[in-house]
């Protein structure tokens, strides 16, 4: 007779998942363990004491639940005596991808918060590109209410957005809201300085910055829950390539017969709030990263390197930093404006104030 002892509850984050344990009466029992009808796991275990335990279950199944972000898995077991099979069990639960430790349980989280580390106000510029994700109750439809500045009367107003100007796109569960400022600008109301998106209980609010500083890099990257998000960075940036060079003398003459180049960045996020904290070292974390160039994924790059120290005084302006790489082999990137041909001193790996 099978007696799970710890199981899964439903739903549930991978990085809630641990242990699973049952007894049996048997000989031996295999286990099966499949994610959206893909076996990750068969084998047969034999019992301590009529115990048995699979570690590191999450690891397991996030590795599948990564690509859709949400999963149904399933745990099967057959018990053995002989040749015979003797009892079984199964149990069907739902998963979502995550590698962030909450202090609530997955429902909760999922019903009152967007799938981000963001912890408060988010600075953004008009031009730039804001999404959220959402899955849980009530994850479909978004409320937008935007603040204006009217420069002329010296007077601010509030305005609901129709859910129109906001596009929405679902896929297995979770879905993505085109937040970017540019979507609620309105010449006529006057100059948009903040809104609030609202999302059934989840609430994300945004300031806009009008400094108009160049961001370079801009990064898209997969964040804790598997959804992807950008981060504009407002600090200096620095390129330093270096080469790797093997010589040798050929015909009387020393020359450098293969010559390698690793081509080295050094980003800056800028001076940013404390509830941009998370957010940013939730991009630091991140095993998948790209520019976004033009509003659209470019190249792949790889962090090799991280400075992220805050502390608790409550005049702390974090401020991080790191170094990374293309992740290609070939490092000599040029990128080129078709549009504009001419007269710049400057690649476009630097500021376009430079010009």
């Amino acid at each position: 007779m099978i007696t799970v002892i710890h199981q899964p509850s439903s739903p549930v984050f991978t990085s809630a998942l641990d242990t699973f344990s049952f007894k049996i009466g048997g000989e031996n029992a295999t286990v099966a363990i499949s994610c959206d009808g893909e076996e990750l796991l068969s084998e047969t275990y034999y019992p301590v004491s009529g115990n048995i335990t699979i570690y590191d279950l999450g690891t397991l199944i996030a590795d599948a639940a990564r690509r859709t972000v949400a999963a149904t898995c399933k745990i099967s077991i057959t018990e053995h005596t002989g040749d015979k099979n003797v009892d079984t069990w199964s149990k069907e639960f739902s998963v979502y991808y995550a590698t962030v430790d909450v202090n609530m349980s997955c429902q909760a989280f999922l019903d009152s918060f967007f799938l981000t580390l963001l912890d408060g106000t988010k600075l953004t510029q008009l031009g730039h590109r804001e999404y959220l994700h959402a899955a849980g109750k009530e994850s479909s439809t978004p409320e937008v209410v935007a603040s204006y500045y009217n420069r002329e009367s010296g007077s601010i107003s509030t305005a609901t957005i129709d859910a129109s100007a906001t596009p929405t796109h679902t896929v297995n569960g979770i879905t993505t809201f085109d937040v970017s400022p540019d979507r609620y600008y309105d010449e006529a109301k006057g100059s948009l300085f903040a809104y609030t998106v609202t999302v059934g209980r989840r609430v994300q609010e945004y300031q806009i910055d009008h400094t108009r500083a160049v961001a370079d890099p801009v990064l898209l990257f997969t964040n804790s829950f598997g959804c992807q998000e950008i981060f504009y960075c407002l600090g200096r940036k620095k390129i330093a390539p270096t080469f790797e060079r093997k010589q040798a003398v050929i015909s009387g003459r020393k020359i450098n017969y293969a010559v390698k180049e690793t081509r080295s960045f050094e980003g800056d996020t800028g001076i940013i709030p404390p509830s941009m904290a998370h957010f940013a070292e939730d991009l630091l974390r991140s095993d998948e990263i790209y520019l976004f160039r033009d509003y659209t994924k470019d190249k792949e790059i790889t962090f090799t390197d991280s400075k992220s120290e805050r502390t608790n005084e409550e005049d702390d302006m974090a401020e991080f930093t790191f170094t990374y790489q293309y992740a290609q082999r070939v490092q000599n990137v040029i990128f080129r404006d078709v549009e504009n041909t001419g007269g710049r001193i400057f690649d476009d790996s630097f500021d376009d104030t430079f010009n």
